[in-house]
């Protein structure tokens, strides 16, 4: 028998063969039921809720999915880079959010929306994949007539992070440093990105997290 070449598919570039393609299945809620519980804000005890075991995704049109250019960026990124994107926390149902980050302000995160996810590439510095980001916008023929989106600004108001965040009408974008936002989902020790969504261009609407689209996701 003479062997067959294996097939090749659209995301292996010459210089990566081997990397897996990105989809809206990296993006499962992480919650795990064997997470001891812990107390709240209030001192009562939380516990988390069991993942992708117990439920989906959001429903975005009539189905699971996640907000598209979140999967297109970390695709870009990763073929760009020729290395793993490794997203540490996608989805989070309302229960796993709450378990994570007990106190009410912290219960509007837009990880419940699937409009958020946060990432690192090994091998790569934060800040200089946010250049790759920067090129992407500018070089795509959708944003051509769309300065409020080639251009990216950086946050002068407060936020969770030391390094001034960066962002366009789209998207906005945070580092996190080594000794910066740590839970269950971020409990390795590497410096990781955080994208959120500003700006649906599918829908032509601004993305905000609401507390119905937190409660709809496949069971």
């Amino acid at each position: 028998m003479i062997p067959q070449q294996l097939p090749s598919y659209p995301w292996e570039t010459a210089g990566a063969p081997h990397l897996r393609p990105i989809t809206k299945e990296h993006f499962r809620c992480r919650g795990r039921r064997s997470h001891p519980p812990k107390p709240n804000h209030n001192g009562e005890l939380q516990g988390d809720c069991d993942g992708y075991f117990e439920h989906g995704l959001p429903v975005r049109n009539g189905e699971e999915g996640v907000q598209p250019i979140l999967i297109e960026l970390l695709n870009i990124l990763q073929e760009k880079t020729k290395n793993q994107v490794i997203v540490t926390s996608g989805h989070r149902c309302p229960k796993h959010q709450a378990y994570l980050y007990s106190h009410p302000k912290a219960q509007a995160s837009k990880h419940q929306v699937g409009a958020e996810v946060a990432f690192y590439i090994p091998n790569w510095e934060p800040e200089n994949l946010i250049p790759i980001i920067e090129n992407f916008y500018k070089s795509h023929s959708r944003y051509e007539q769309r300065p409020s989106y080639l251009h990216f600004k950086r946050w002068d108001k407060e936020t969770d992070v030391r390094t001034p965040p960066w962002y366009n009408e789209e998207i906005f974008i945070k580092i996190y440093q080594q000794d910066e936002g740590r839970n269950e989902d971020n409990s390795h020790p590497f410096p990781y990105l955080s994208i959120q969504v500003r700006y649906d261009m599918e829908k032509g609407e601004k993305v905000q997290y609401t507390w119905k689209g937190s409660q709809e996701y496949f069971r």
